[in-house]
């Protein structure tokens, strides 16, 4: 397995679903997070690409993400409604990274559009209209 770009952390969601397509890695640029993960032979179709519902399951993470920071993780930011439009398959042991735009975020409700990129090469466009929720008093933020 290839090594992970520099700058790169392990991001701890705590979420159990996402740590089944995992592991996931974070940096942040100007206050932006860029998500980032090595595509691995579980995460691919009978062509050996990374399947679209990984794909679309990390656009969901990286729009959700980038709703919560706008809002200083105050809260979560969950999934209304994800639009994917898929350009471009990435093939096994690709470095797949993803980042998001908050185009108007609300009291209530985020809208959010991103970009996934395999190896520098447009993967995916998505966007998204999450709704934020209320965190427990008390809860760690991240995830």
């Amino acid at each position: 397995m290839q090594a992970v770009p520099p700058g790169y952390e392990l991001f701890e969601s705590r979420n159990g679903f996402i740590d089944l397509i995992g592991p996931l890695y974070c940096r942040r640029v100007d206050g932006v997070e860029i998500f980032g993960m090595r595509v691995e032979p579980r995460h691919c179709n009978t062509l050996h690409i990374a399947h679209g519902g990984l794909l679309a399951t990390f656009a969901d993470v990286v729009v959700s993400r980038a709703a919560a920071v706008a809002r200083d993780e105050t809260c979560y930011a969950v999934t209304v409604s994800l639009n994917t439009d898929f350009i471009a398959g990435a093939p096994l042991g690709a470095w797949i990274e993803g980042r998001a735009s908050v185009g108007k975020a609300g009291n209530s409700i985020a809208f959010v559009s991103c970009e996934v990129f395999a190896d520098d090469a447009l993967l995916l466009r998505g966007s998204g209209v999450m709704k934020y929720l209320p965190r427990i008093r008390g809860e760690h933020a991240a995830g």
